[in-house]
């Protein structure tokens, strides 16, 4: 009858609910999961001297914390030490190029302490001397309240011979600034830097789990997406992994392009568009830009991005096309 019609025509007004499908990118596996840690040791030594003497100073103290870095490395079964860096610096104090060698020998002993102590062999490490660290002294002096702290950065900056700089830098309010230099600045300059490398055994997605919580830098991208999948897309936990991702891999468009997805699953959409920003030119991240802004109801720029994107050959980008197309028909 008459009714049974003006039913159906009703059923047909009733707005399109539309369903966006959000782009995840699976990261490839790592073949090999190779990382490293810097750490940076100073210690003390006779003057112009190089052996690295435990009950020298405060050097018993300095050896017992990087033999605690080291230990830890070596007792964690996941791991397998492939390299050692050192690199030593020496204080810009006397002589450029004795100060190099001077360094370089510093560094030596250190290596060879690594060796014996932990029994790592010889040819597994590379070792330098990098000499008088100017640098390090123009960093810590910009953050400085020095009186002459402009004086000192033009001497560094303009006077090309090392060794002539101490001149220059001795003259300066008589002498005080220089003596400054000596008691405070110079001193964190005489270090050993040291980068230990390893590689970490693949994980299972169970072990993964906890990995995440304990150390999550020994997984790669691919592990931590497999443990997002075991948890709810809106879930706090799922975000969570997202969210370590990009603070462990921050330049990884696929890590940005994935927790974005993430944002706009628990209605972050701002928090997606300025991730997503900082990828703007990768045409992965379209289909996303537009779910989040269809989704703060800036259909113009939904549309534009689901179009660029289905453009090129995007399938997400394709259907959500249609899905506004429907709804904006209503």
């Amino acid at each position: 009858g008459v009714g049974d019609l003006l039913l159906s025509e009703r059923v047909n007004k009733e707005p399109h609910q539309p369903v966006y499908k959000l782009t995840y990118i699976v990261p490839d596996a790592e073949p090999v999961k190779a990382r490293s840690d810097r750490h940076s040791a100073s210690f003390n030594y006779r003057v112009g001297r190089h052996e690295l003497l435990r009950d020298f100073q405060n050097n018993a103290a300095e050896l017992n914390r990087v033999d605690r870095v080291i230990n830890e490395v070596k007792s964690n079964k996941d791991l397998e030490i492939t390299e050692f860096t050192v690199t030593g610096y020496a204080s810009p104090e006397g002589n450029f190029e004795s100060n190099r060698a001077l360094s370089d020998r510093r560094a030596n002993s250190f290596a060879d302490y690594l060796s014996s102590t932990h029994g790592v062999a010889r040819d597994r490490f590379r070792v330098s001397g990098l000499g008088e660290d100017w640098n390090g002294l123009k960093e810590a002096v910009e953050k400085s309240s020095l009186a002459d702290k402009n004086e000192i950065i033009r001497v560094i900056n303009n006077v090309s011979n090392p060794d002539a700089r101490d001149a220059e830098l001795k003259k300066l309010s008589g002498g005080q600034t220089y003596r400054s230099l000596l008691d405070i600045y110079y001193p964190p300059l005489r270090r050993t830097d040291y980068t230990i490398a390893y590689t970490v055994r693949a994980f299972s997605v169970e072990e993964a789990k906890g990995v995440i919580k304990t150390n999550p830098k020994l997984l790669s991208l691919n592990e931590m997406f497999l443990v997002a999948q075991t948890y709810a897309p809106a879930s706090s936990e799922f975000k969570e992994v997202f969210d370590i991702a990009t603070r462990l891999y921050p330049d990884e468009p696929i890590a940005i392009l994935n927790s974005a997805a993430a944002d706009i699953e628990g209605g972050n959409n701002r928090a997606a568009i300025d991730r997503l920003n900082r990828i703007e030119s990768d045409p992965r991240a379209w289909n996303n830009l537009g779910v989040a802004y269809v989704r703060l109801g800036d259909t113009a720029k939904a549309k534009e991005y689901f179009q660029r994107a289905a453009l090129r050959g995007d399938e997400d980008a394709k259907h959500n096309l249609e899905e506004l197309g429907k709804t904006m028909e209503n």
